[in-house]
Formats: C-alpha cells, structure tokens, sequence
C-alpha cells in the first residue's frame, strides 16, 4: 500500500476527485479536507488602492454612473419586451 498527499489547486480538484472515485476498487480515499486559501488579504487588497491612479482619465468618471444606467436600462427592456 502507497500513501500520496497532493495538494490540488481548486479549479482541478473536481476533476481529480471524480477521476479517483472511479477507481474505487483499487484507490481508497482516506480523508478529503480542504483547508482555506489565505492568499487573498483583505489588507493586501486594500494596500492595491489607487495602483492605476497615474492612468486614470478623472474626465471619464461622471461618465461610469451613465453607462450602468444604460446597461441597465437595456437588459430590462430586452427582458420585458
């Protein structure tokens, strides 16, 4: 008997487990944890404020507001029509 630890990235993990529980007759799962991803920092993410500042174009920010009006405005009426 053979013994593997992997660590699997979540956007595989589906895939590997169903692969592995296909092969019940000769693959044993033992335990199946998950343990949290601590690589998203609310502090770390707070510290990204303002990167792209020096690119911003300030003229264009009254627009934002406009825009998802429209968006909106749009979807509803394709939704309801």
């Amino acid at each position: 008997m053979h013994t593997l630890t992997l660590n699997i990235k979540e956007s595989a993990y589906g895939s590997i487990l169903y692969f592995l529980k296909n092969l019940q007759n000769d693959v044993e799962i033992v335990s199946d944890k998950v343990t949290k991803n601590n690589t998203h920092n609310p502090d770390s993410i707070k510290n990204l404020r303002g990167v792209f500042h020096s690119y911003a174009d300030p003229s264009k920010i009254d627009l934002e507001m406009t825009i998802s009006e429209q968006y909106i405005v749009k979807k509803y009426r394709k939704e309801n029509l």
